[in-house]
């Protein structure tokens, strides 16, 4: 896909500056192939301010009497609001006796998907958007945009409610999104229509049963981790994403975290060292991407050497704390099923500070554990080092470093040295 092509939009420029190119390859892929939710629910029927739209709004000039039938429904408020399931027991009533703004009852009709207007504590997780689901008849405030399936199929709305509380959500709005995560995590009605998402009606039905199963799961118990990831992971199957895809999408929450909710904390877990398993991931990303250009020769497949920092200390035993080193091998044979991760010998990062002293002709600057990145290429093996930072030690990293390193023509460089 050229690079020109891809930076023509608004969204994918977000994307390119947020992210990374591969996240503006998906945004393009999504925005190209798949529907927006207004396109979708005007398909099911479900039309503009008859059965969709914000909630009420109680100040402003130009108060109009409140209908009698206000007064009989719940209320449904961001105090109130929970993921998946509005608790219809813990609503309250309306009390205002004039409104700035009426809207139709026929929005307020159950059942009800009803859509946040913030990325805020209200998600199943930080970095996650929300949607609940009601089936009864309810009222909401301006915080929410609301879609009425009375006159619809209600297995769209399980369905609907598992794609927005998905991961792939997250990243559509974090990466491709105006304005959610740059200024404020708000995610205005134009911003939730204009999602991509898969043209409901042409779906398979057991795909489209299986987002509906994940959603009553996680339901259920939001904040259980592994049934989040089973909702993620049937939403994927739903849109059809390739792996690589599946990556970006499977890390959306954690990189929209910080975007959306910017403080000391946030920054210090992305500051905080690696997890060994996460590098081990991050490391077999990479020979994972390589490995798929070497697999139509099937003569060669990258291994990867990861290094316990334990053994060490400060430096991975690169003499320097706050680096970690990760060594990519040419091996022969044609690459496995599984990419091959093995742990190394302390004893090559010894050989490697030596090594780096002789080539840049000075000791390693001290600014190198902040902000610098090194790829060192050998005849037949490259080692990465990188600040001893979480951020830096997820697979969508290694996706990226992956493109670099086949950029850099690494099969056909010799004793080249690339910050």
């Amino acid at each position: 896909m050229p690079l020109k092509r891809v930076l023509r939009t608004p969204a994918i420029l977000k994307a390119a500056t947020f992210g990374t190119v591969r996240d503006g390859w998906l945004i393009e892929r999504l925005e190209r192939e798949f529907p927006t939710l207004d396109d979708l629910l005007l398909d099911l029927g479900i039309r503009p301010r008859l059965h969709r739209g914000q909630g009420f709004k109680v100040r402003g000039a130009g108060q109009t009497k409140t209908p009698d039938s206000y007064f009989e429904l719940p209320v449904v408020t961001p105090d109130a609001f929970t993921p998946f399931r509005v608790k219809t027991s813990a609503l309250g009533r309306l009390t205002h006796e004039t409104l700035h703004r009426v809207r139709r009852p026929s929005i307020f009709r159950g059942p009800l998907l009803i859509c946040s207007k913030v990325g805020s504590d209200a998600g199943a997780e930080k970095g996650r958007y929300s949607a609940a689901l009601s089936p009864r008849d309810a009222l909401y405030t301006e915080n929410f945009f609301g879609i009425s399936f009375a006159e619809a199929e209600r297995r769209n709305a399980k369905v609907l409610s598992g794609i927005l509380n998905a991961s792939l959500t997250a990243f559509q709005l974090a990466f491709g999104g105006p304005t959610w995560g740059l200024e404020r995590p708000t995610v205005l009605p134009h911003d939730l229509l204009s999602l991509r998402v898969p043209p409901l009606l042409e779906c398979d039905d057991d795909l489209l049963d299986a987002v509906v199963r994940a959603e009553a799961d996680a339901s259920r118990d939001p904040q259980d981790g592994t049934l989040l990831a089973a909702l993620d992971d049937a939403v994927l199957d739903l849109y059809g994403l390739e792996p690589d895809e599946r990556v970006l999408a499977g890390e959306a929450v954690a990189r929209a975290h910080p975007l959306v909710f910017e403080n000391r904390a946030v920054r210090g877990a992305l500051a905080a060292a690696p997890a060994a398993g996460d590098v081990r991931a991050y490391a077999g990303q990479v020979a994972r991407t390589v490995d798929a250009h070497l697999r139509a020769r099937g003569q060669r497949h990258l291994e990867a050497i990861t290094y316990s920092r334990a053994s060490r200390g400060g430096g991975a035993g690169l003499g320097v704390p706050g680096v970690t080193a990760v060594r990519f091998v040419m091996a022969a044979g044609a690459p496995g099923d599984a990419p091959v991760v093995r742990e190394g010998d302390p004893a090559d990062l010894e050989t490697l500070a030596g090594l780096l002293r002789g080539r840049l002709e000075a000791d390693i600057p001290p600014y190198l554990n902040e902000r610098r990145q090194l790829r060192l290429y050998g005849a037949e093996d490259l080692f990465v080092l990188k600040p001893t930072e979480a951020r830096y030690w997820t697979r969508t990293a290694g996706l990226n470093d992956a493109d670099v390193i086949l950029a850099d023509h690494w099969l056909r460089r010799r004793d080249a040295a690339v910050a």
